[in-house]
């Protein structure tokens, strides 16, 4: 097998012991062509001596001699040919790698076992063959020009050159390759040989691991939030963004308990990774809010203390959510929120929305909730921090007071000399209270948690606490009067840098990250802050927070690793995350091509979240549903005054996305006029709003859906042909639900346990002959459907599990009789037509059938019957 690249050196690289004991295969058939011609030459050499002695009419002893001896070595070279045979047949077939001869027009002339089993053929069946039959058809026609080069200029070429091949099954399915190539010269043809290697297990370990290193980042984000914040509204804002940023969640919301009753929960920080003027409605609805505990979704998270994850609040009610009706305004779909504990105390919740049906992903959830543990670990922090505060002014205060008192006591002793003696008593006792605050301060200090050292004007300890002694692994006893460097015994860095803090204004100061090992192998990471002494400034107190805990967890959550955004593991799938990875490392225009259902938004998503402009927002537009005006306003952008209403200035989405993606949802129902203008767009990345002249330079990355037939459009006048090749320099086929049937048990499993979760129903299973029926449906509306089937089912089961009967009506029915809408039809008007048909008439139903809302669909029967005039019968 050969692919169509060319350009490439012919220059051979060392291969390995497996390939050149492969490739000897070359030289085995030369020495057998050497044998035969040996033969052949024995062979004549007898014929030569019979007919000398035939012309001499004598047998000479020396032509007898001859004879014999040329015999024998016809024989020996037989036999020796015939075990080279033996030998070259044995290392074909024993091979590791699949095999095939292909002569100088291009068939197969021999195969092994191993190619057999790869590609599902008989020896049989590809004998004779063209070698293109082992290749996808969208490669088959480079694949003859090139083999043409190939037999012109015949090289060997190793594997593991760079190039994307890949092989065709019998049974059509494709699969990634690695090929090495040789020629041998046999007479007057050339034979080329194909060692074919299967390297499917490779491309999806490189996958998983680029997966992985997305959800990697987010971990360390959060716990570099968590570690440096001083305040956990810092942390949670910072961690906020970045979770927002890294899974391209457009809509989050941080919670705190308003008051020390908590008694409800009020909204702090609002963060809108899009447009936020598309969210105004439902920010300032979010805004306005307060949850009790129990009320609402950061209500729910509030009380129980646990995640919680709506994938569709349209099927919730108001008392469930609050917030339904102008969540359904701002096409608002999925929610999800968690909480942050410290130990089990709820201190704020993280709510996010988002405008498609999202599934939860438990691993997902475990990140979540170990990102909840670890801010909260901020506020246990900030608790002590809050704590040792008050403590210290408690004894400033109690310093302030005996200071006082000592104060008054000398006026009186400067006023009554005569009363002397009994002032000096007073003065001795004031003096014993001044010690015993001092013994109060360092049993408050030793109660906290947090090590504190003090030292006198020479940088000497004269104070340890117990917290202190701990990290150190020492006693105040052997420390009393050591220079603070060798007690703390820091690494040369750590060091410089504390000293640099404690040579600064206190203004100025700030915290010191720093690795600390005790004599006895205990290691610690604490967080150093310096204070000045408020009696003198030269007096130095040094306070070590223990932060161990939030570098271990740090480097556990680096090991956590696992992505997943899409269901579905059939091959039409994979072959789809494969094209979503390939598309994802250029920016190129791709069209997402696929009936309603199929969720050609989410592929869009996984393009963006996979490519370099991941942080960068991302547009998506429904282009459908908005006039040939408003959708120009709303792509371009206008200037105040541009038209009616055009009050002030305003961005377009092209602008908006700009560093980014947008993506045009339906983008065959763009009006002809909005055409011209999106292909300027895309020609020239640059844009001018409606009323201007000067147009502005932009970087966005284009991603259009459709599910209608383009070239029919362009046929029918309604879609510009030169759109069309801008816009298609790379496109995605999504596959219809009905062509891998073999994800419908997934799906179902799936949806099976989020209706569970939200309904409170306990349906456990879908029953064998419910989910033939699911097999054998032909779900028009594709995975939407699905789900809808699911949820129908799981509210009418009465039991633990899904029976037939439990079925939506339509799925039931199917059994008995195959509706026609399980075929691929050409043209809409069929479509439309066979599910009119199968609904007997009522449009509402055939919308359903057909998994579309009955706007859309009253919408395109209107439009077909215009071109048409084709007639319906039925009622809503």
């Amino acid at each position: 097998m050969m692919d169509g690249d060319t350009t490439r050196a012919t220059k051979v690289p060392q291969q390995h012991a497996e390939e050149r004991r492969q490739l000897g295969v070359e030289s085995s058939e030369q020495n057998q062509d050497l044998m035969v011609d040996v033969i052949e030459e024995l062979t004549t050499s007898l014929e030569d001596l019979h007919v000398v002695e035939e012309l001499l009419g004598v047998q000479s002893d020396e032509l007898a001699a001859a004879r014999e001896f040329v015999e024998a070595e016809r024989k020996r070279t037989e036999k020796a040919l015939h075990e080279s045979n033996a030998m070259w047949q044995g290392l074909f077939e024993s091979a590791p790698d699949a095999i095939v001869a292909v002569d100088g027009e291009g068939r197969i002339t021999r195969v092994n076992t191993q190619l057999e089993t790869m590609f599902g053929y008989s020896r049989e069946e590809l004998l004779g063959k063209p070698v293109e039959v082992l290749l996808p058809e969208r490669f088959r026609g480079r694949h003859v020009d090139y083999r043409a080069g190939y037999y012109f200029h015949p090289h060997t070429r190793p594997m593991r050159t760079g190039l994307e091949l890949y092989g065709r099954r019998k049974d059509g399915s494709e699969f990634p390759v690695d090929v090495a190539l040789s020629s041998l010269k046999t007479g007057d043809d050339i034979l080329v040989l194909s060692i074919i290697r299967d390297i499917t297990e490779r491309k999806r370990a490189e996958e998983s691991l680029r997966q992985e290193t997305v959800i990697v980042q987010l971990l360390k984000d959060v716990a570099v939030a968590a570690n440096r914040a001083s305040t956990i509204e810092d942390a949670l804002r910072f961690a906020l963004n970045r979770i927002c940023a890294h899974t391209g969640w457009p809509i989050g919301h941080v919670y705190f308990p308003a008051g020390d009753s908590r008694d409800e929960l009020a909204p702090s920080t609002i963060w809108h990774l899009e447009n936020p003027e598309q969210f105004e409605a439902f920010r300032n609805a979010t805004e306005c809010a307060r949850f009790a505990p129990g009320v609402g979704l950061p209500g729910r998270v509030f009380a129980n203390g646990q995640p919680e994850w709506i994938v569709d609040v349209t099927t919730v009610g108001v008392k469930d959510f609050p917030r339904l009706t102008v969540a359904k305004e701002n096409g608002i779909k999925a929610a999800f929120a968690f909480p942050v504990l410290v130990e089990t105390e709820v201190v704020a919740v993280l709510e996010f929305f988002f405008q498609a049906l999202v599934e939860p992903d438990e691993s997902l959830l475990e990140v979540m909730s170990n990102i909840g543990t670890q801010l909260g670990r901020v506020v246990e922090r900030q608790r002590a921090e809050e704590s040792r505060r008050r403590a210290h002014e408690e004894v400033e205060r109690r310093v302030q007071e005996r200071t006082a008192q000592l104060s008054q006591a000398n006026v009186y002793l400067m006023r009554e000399v005569s009363e002397r003696q009994q002032a000096e008593a007073k003065l001795a006792e004031m003096f014993n209270q001044v010690e015993q605050s001092c013994d109060d301060m360092r049993s408050i200090l030793n109660q906290l948690n947090v090590g504190t050292a003090m030292t006198d004007p020479d940088g000497r300890i004269v104070f340890l606490s117990e917290a202190a002694q701990r990290f150190f692994g020492t006693s105040q006893e052997e420390v009393l009067g050591t220079p603070w460097e060798e007690v703390f015994a820091l690494k040369q860095a750590d060091e410089v840098q504390l000293k640099a803090m404690v040579a600064r204004p206190l203004g100025l100061r700030t915290k010191v990250l720093a690795h600390l090992e005790t004599a006895k192998g205990r290691r610690y990471w604490v967080d150093i802050t310096v204070q000045d002494d408020p009696r003198d400034a030269q007096r130095k107190i040094f306070f070590l927070y223990d932060v161990s805990e939030v570098q271990d967890l740090r480097r556990l959550l680096e090991k956590k690793v696992r992505f997943h955004d899409i269901v579905g593991k059939s091959e039409p799938m994979e072959r789809v995350y494969q094209q979503i990875r390939d598309v994802a490392q250029v920016d190129s225009t791709v069209l997402i091509e696929g009936e309603t259902g199929t969720g050609k938004e989410l592929v869009a998503r996984a393009i963006h979240c996979s490519s370099r402009r991941k942080d960068m927002p991302f547009i998506p537009v429904n282009c459908a549903g908005l006039t040939e005006s408003l959708l120009t306003s709303q792509l371009f952008g206008h200037k105040r005054g541009a038209f009616t209403g055009a009050t002030q200035d305003h961005k377009g989405l092209f602008e908006t996305a700009n560093g980014g993606t947008i993506f045009l949802d339906e983008i065959g129902d763009i009006p002809v006029s909005v055409q011209t203008n999106l292909l300027r767009v895309l020609e020239a990345r640059e844009v001018t709003r409606v009323g201007e002249s000067r147009p502005k330079k932009i970087d966005v990355r284009v991603l259009a859906a459709t599910n209608q037939d383009l070239t029919r459009k362009i046929a029918q006048g309604s879609f510009r042909p030169d759109l069309l090749y801008r816009i298609r320099v790379a496109r995605i086929q999504l596959p219809p639900l009905r062509q891998r049937r073999e994800d419908i048990p997934l799906l179902g499993e799936w949806f099976l346990g989020q209706c569970r979760a939200a309904t409170g129903k306990p349906v456990q299973v879908v029953s064998h002959k419910a989910m033939q029926a699911l097999l054998t449906y032909h779900w028009p509306g594709n995975v939407r459907e699905l789900k809808n089937a699911i949820e129908f089912a799981v509210i009418r089961c009465s039991g633990s599990t899904i029976h037939i009967e439990d079925l939506p009506p339509e799925i039931v029915r199917s059994i008995d009789r195959q509706l026609p809408l399980d075929m691929t039809y050409q043209d809409e008007k069929e479509r439309l037509l066979a599910a009119l048909g199968a609904a007997k008439g009522n449009r509402s139903a055939a919308a359903r059938l057909l998994g579309m809302s009955r706007a859309t669909f009253y919408r395109r029967l209107a439009s077909l019957r215009k071109e048409s005039k084709i007639k319906t019968v039925g009622s809503a």
